[in-house]
This record gives structure tokens, sequence and C-alpha cells, in this order.
């Protein structure tokens, strides 16, 4: 490959990354948006009850304010899981055909490149992504309701004791809660995340594998089933080891005789993997910021090593 047609490649994958980003920050918005109203609708729930003479937290669950809180608070996930699924399976059909567009550069020297359609793959990975953003709202709800309660309790117990009104004590939980955010997912560590960000995470992982997947496919589809990863001048420990390596799609990993793609030569390559095994290693993890190129025996060069004064940290 051409210096002219490398920049030109890596001026696509900038254009295609910043692509993907605007996007998972348009999906990530409404979820901000959506978490600002449910944390409106707890304030004024709250404040409704401060004129009252006494709050009791055990009543709370069969007053008709909790029931009206529950009510809009549905009505703000269910408008959001509306949106969200169209924003999200848009993004993911997107960097597919991003990915096979890229493709498509990668091979123009061949000819006759063919593209190909959506298969079943992509269509699941939309479906997924979006089942994994719609149980983020799921869990607000009930984090909504947890804050209410927690609210009241808090607000309770000061100013029983008249260490603080109730105005402070709210205004001062309902402060803590707005920094906090409403959380809405707990990974498997127990990690809790907020609306926001769990959404952005999730879609921008999707988007990254759908632009893969479409490459990887195109490639294959077109018969070239060996690819490079690139070089970054600096890389975390999961992808160092496959920097500059040479992967099968679905073929045999070691040393292999391929026919040359610029003459009726057969030269040695040395396939140190698979695609999936990478993958499974941590090569492409979410932020990853290496590809996959085609690679053609005897015509692809590797890329150099690129050594930078910073390190992997520096970048985070």
């Amino acid at each position: 490959m051409s210096t002219a047609a490398a920049e030109a490649l890596a001026q696509q994958d900038l254009e295609q990354i910043e692509a993907a980003l605007d996007h998972a920050r348009a999906v990530t918005a409404i979820y901000y948006d959506a978490e600002r109203e449910l944390l409106r609708v707890v304030s004024e729930a709250l404040v409704a009850r401060l004129g009252e003479p006494e709050w009791e937290g055990v009543r709370f669950a069969e007053l008709r304010e909790l029931r009206e809180l529950r009510r809009q608070a549905d009505r703000v996930v269910r408008r959001l899981e509306r949106l969200s699924e169209k924003l999200v399976t848009a993004g993911v059909d997107g960097a597919w055909r991003r990915g096979v567009q890229r493709a498509m550069t990668d091979l123009t020297h061949l000819g006759n490149a063919k593209r190909i359609g959506q298969g079943q793959g992509v269509i699941e990975l939309a479906r997924q992504t979006v089942q994994s953003v719609q149980s983020v709202p799921m869990g607000a709800l009930r984090t909504t309701q947890d804050v209410f309660s927690q609210v009241v309790a808090q607000v309770s117990a000061r100013a029983l004791t008249g260490a603080e009104s109730r105005e402070q004590t709210t205004r001062r939980a309902l402060d803590m809660f707005a920094r906090k955010g409403i959380t809405g997912f707990t990974d498997s560590q127990g990690r809790s995340w907020s609306m926001g960000t769990y959404t952005e995470m999730a879609v921008r992982t999707a988007m990254a594998r759908a632009a893969v997947d479409g490459h990887l496919a195109t490639l294959k589809e077109n018969g070239v089933d060996l690819v490079i990863v690139s070089r970054l001048p600096f890389t975390c420990p999961k992808c160092d080891f496959w920097e500059g390596k040479v992967l099968t799609q679905s073929g045999r990993i070691g040393w292999r005789q391929e026919l040359s793609y610029v003459s009726d030569e057969m030269v040695d390559v040395l396939v140190e993997g698979t695609v999936e095994q990478a993958r499974t290693a941590g090569l492409l993890h979410p932020g990853c910021g290496h590809n996959l190129g085609a690679y053609l025996p005897g015509a692809t060069k590797r890329p150099p090593v690129r050594k930078h004064p910073a390190d992997y940290g520096d970048s985070r």
C-alpha cells in the first residue's frame, strides 16, 4: 500500500471513529436528559411533602404521592426506551456500513471488490445492545424510588433531632444524589454505573464491534482471510502482544505458504493467531485504538514500530 493510500485510510479511520463517537454521545445525551428528568420528579415529590407536620418513612409505600412518583418516572422510562431503540439500532447499522466501506477502500487495488449486505450477526448485535441499554432505565426506575425513600429517611431522622430543618436536609440529600447520578446498572463486580456513563460505554462498544465485523465480513467475502493488527505509539498490556501481528479469520495458524498478490510466487507468512483468539485476549477492547487491515501476502508491509515518550497510562 502506498503512503498516500495509507494516509487516506488513516483519515477514513479518524472520520469513522468521530462519527461513532458523535452517535454514542447523541444516545448518551438522551439518557442524561432522562436522568435529570427523574431527579426533577423526585425533587418535586419531596418538595410537595415539606409542608406536612410529620414524615414517616414506613407509610410512604402506601401514599398516593409515591404512586404518582412511580407513574411519572415510568413515563420517562417508556419514552427513553422508544428513543433509545431507534438510535442504538441506527448506530450499530451505521457502524457496520462504515466497516464495509473501510474494507472496500482496503481492497480497491484488487479490482472487483464486492459489498455485502447486513447479515444476522449485526442484527443480533443491535438487538443485544438495545436490550442492554434498555435494562438501564429499569434499574433507574428502582433507583428513583430508592432515592425518594432514602431522602425521606434522612429528613425524618435529622428533622426529629432538630439537627437541620427539613428544607436543609432535603436540599442536601438531593444535591448528593444529583452529584452521584441516578444509577441504572450494577456490573458483575458490584460497581454502580450512572445511566449516561454505562450507556455510552455500551453503545461505543457495540458500534466498534459492528464496524470491525462489517470490515472482516467484507474482506472474507472478497477472498481475504488474513488481516494485520495496526501499531500505535503506545498501547495497553492486553494489546501489546498483538501489534503488527498477522491473524486469520478462519484458517490455520503458524507458518503458511500463500500465493503472492504481486507475483506468481509462494511466500512464507507467519500467522500468529485467529481474530477471535486476539479478541478474547483483549485486543479491540472498549476504547481500543487498534484496527485490522487486509493482509495481502507479498504486498502488505508490516507497520513500523512507533515509539512515543509517553506511555499508555498518559493517554487515559
